[in-house]
């Protein structure tokens, strides 16, 4: 009695099993079935992909693994010791100094926000340029820019005149001069003569490739990822159409969709 009850059960078990199995060869026909439907959405992936591409790596010129910042730290001659630090970090904090570099430097008006300019413990200033400002090349002739600029500057708003009254006082011979007087004497006439200047460039500029920049993607990484995406968006499509079209040849499956819907015999 058990034996005869078991046989049937196991006949339909084992029936089911193989209709759950997933056939490789199926899948194969549904991908070359439906393999222009794959073709055309992979290609337009690639479209798509090409375009980001173009227009991130031609922002600012250059592509995320391109990006440079850099970094320089100026102060004034140390032969004038600490004469004019209260008014010197102001002179790079102008913004009519900063664009006029940034124009002189081939850059675009956008770049006037990318300086950072802050005192330093040496009555100087740091001065560090963000990354995706412009090439090595063009960061480089910034900071040669803004060196030359911001000496003219300190020229013509304050040292000019300084070193003038500097040798007028030692040689007028009214009054002592001290060896810090005589220091700055001597720069000024090296000042006056072209030999020396008023601002020097503590460390020489750095400037250097930054990796992960901006929002820390590759433009070449995202386009790997468009181009995989649409890839993968084809290959659900063909079967999901394909799914679709057996429920639609299936009344047994249909009548339960429309049941579901409130439908009977094709009527609401």
């Amino acid at each position: 009695m058990n034996d005869l009850d078991q046989t049937p059960l196991e006949g339909r078990a084992g029936k089911k099993d193989a209709d759950d199995e997933i056939s490789l060869i199926d899948l194969l026909v549904v991908l070359l079935k439906y393999r222009r439907l794959i073709i055309t959405v992979v290609i337009l992936g690639i479209i798509v992909s090409a375009v980001f591409y173009a227009i991130r790596a031609g922002k600012g010129g250059q592509t995320a693994e391109e990006q440079y910042e850099g970094r320089m730290t100026v102060i004034i001659n140390p032969r004038l010791g600490k004469s004019g630090a209260d008014v010197f970090p102001g002179w790079f904090n102008s913004r009519e100094l900063i664009a006029l570099s940034v124009k002189d430097a081939g850059l675009d008006e956008e770049a006037v926000s990318a300086l950072d300019v802050a005192y330093n413990r040496n009555d100087g200033v740091d001065i560090y340029v963000k990354p995706g400002t412009g090439d090595r090349e063009q960061i480089e002739k910034l900071f040669s820019q803004l060196l030359e600029n911001a000496e003219i500057l300190a020229v013509a708003v304050y040292y000019g005149r300084y070193a003038e009254d500097i040798i007028s006082y030692v040689e007028s011979g009214q009054a002592d001069v001290s060896d810090i007087d005589y220091i700055r004497y001597r720069w000024a006439r090296d000042f006056l003569s072209g030999s020396d200047t008023a601002l020097k460039v503590l460390y020489p500029p750095a400037v250097q490739l930054v990796e992960s920049a901006g929002d820390g993607s590759s433009p070449l990484t995202a386009v790997i990822i468009i181009v995989f995406a649409s890839f993968f968006l084809a290959v659900f499509l063909a079967f999901a159409i394909n799914a679709l079209k057996n429920i639609g040849a299936d009344g047994e499956a249909m009548a339960k969709i429309r049941g579901a819907l409130g439908k009977k015999d094709g009527k609401s």
